[in-house]
């Protein structure tokens, strides 16, 4: 009897053992809801509803106004509140920093207080309230000095496979340059040649592949520019909201509406068909030829 018992015993031990493992995936998608903004969690790692919620996200706006001599381009990424204090990041013309504050109601509004650094050494003050749907507000480069309007609205994240990039002209990797050697024929017939730095570029327009859509052939890719192919690439993550660390394709990105960047890794959202055509394009790319040229940048 005691022979038995404790086999039962161990057989308990082990199917519990069992179904401990068949609900840690479920944590590991609670933390990528997380990542994906919206959702916090407890230390077990299910879901807790925050009031917060819905600030969580993306932000995007820009600074300045129309009597402003430039207008600087702006995002906010608020992570999490939680006790009147904010963790969040802002990428200011085009440079992406860490930033915290405060969060209270204000004058009956809902309002938050950012910014980099402490004391004497804070920087990049952005002073919100919420207008409606926007954040409405002043930005400060510095503490002491003149402010500038600054405006954000909400962008959510929503899957469409079917969005393209604008294709109709070359696309330029402004970080990425070399010497190319140009020539001339003067008008007595003599050969010049000359170097200037020069860029890599797309072809011109992109070729309207999509890869999230429809089955990529060899021979469809094989003529390709690299930069071409890494674009291509590139666009299926951003499709899922990957949040390029590559300035010229956040560069790029950014420039269309649909993009909104939520997490940096987005391998569990791609489908069978984009992990396929990625497999190719990588593949392609190994053997594929940069083309560069002087812009007159």
């Amino acid at each position: 009897m005691k022979t038995i018992f404790v086999t039962v015993a161990a057989l308990l031990m082990l199917v519990g053992c069992k179904e401990t493992i068949k609900e840690a995936p479920a944590l590991a998608d609670n933390r990528d809801m997380a990542v994906r903004g919206g959702v916090n969690l407890d230390k077990l790692g299910n879901v807790v509803v925050d009031e917060y919620a819905e600030y969580y996200g993306i932000w995007e706006g820009e600074i300045g106004d129309d009597t402003a001599a430039v207008v600087m381009p702006a995002r906010l990424k608020i992570i999490s509140i939680e006790k009147g204090k904010v963790l969040a990041n802002a990428t200011i013309d085009n440079k992406k920093m860490n930033i915290s504050g405060v969060q209270q109601t204000k004058e009956g509004k809902f309002y938050l207080r950012l910014n980099k650094g402490y004391g004497k050494r804070e920087s990049n003050v952005l002073e919100l309230w919420q207008e409606g749907d926007n954040f409405e507000g002043t930005y400060y480069e510095k503490s002491g000095q003149p402010g500038s309007k600054v405006t954000f609205t909400h962008k959510v994240f929503k899957y469409d496979p079917t969005v393209m990039l604008a294709n109709e002209y070359s696309i330029i990797d402004w970080d990425t340059s070399k010497q190319v050697t140009k020539s001339y024929t003067d008008e007595e017939g003599k050969k010049h040649t000359y170097k200037r730095e020069g860029n890599r570029s797309t072809s011109r327009p992109l070729p309207a592949l999509n890869g999230s859509t429809q089955k990529l052939t060899e021979e469809q890719l094989k003529n390709l520019r690299k930069m071409d192919l890494e674009v291509l690439r590139n666009t299926i993550y951003a499709r899922h909201g990957y949040a390029f660390e590559r300035s010229y394709l956040r560069r790029l990105f950014d420039s269309n509406e649909w993009y909104v960047p939520i997490s940096d890794n987005v391998e569990k959202e791609l489908t069978t068909l984009e992990k396929q055509n990625i497999a190719l394009l990588t593949r392609v790319e190994k053997y594929a030829q940069d083309h560069y040229e002087y812009f007159g940048r």
